[in-house]
């Protein structure tokens, strides 16, 4: 995958999960507590890759 696509990917897996968790109050098969862990991790992985893109570009453009 692009650098681009993992940037969506990671925030599209979060909206995933959000829409998930919406719908967990009234579908039991869902646990609340586990989709709020997912939605956090997706989120934090999104913010380490929105990192590494920034630093990429530095080196790809400014030479750091």
């Amino acid at each position: 995958m692009g650098g681009g696509g993992a940037g969506v990917g990671g925030g599209g897996q979060a909206a995933g999960w959000e829409t998930l968790r919406d719908l967990a109050a009234a579908d039991t098969r869902l646990d609340p507590r586990q989709l709020d862990d997912l939605i956090e991790r997706a989120r934090r992985q999104h913010a380490t890759l929105e990192g590494l893109r920034h630093k990429q570009v530095d080196v790809a453009f400014r030479g750091a």
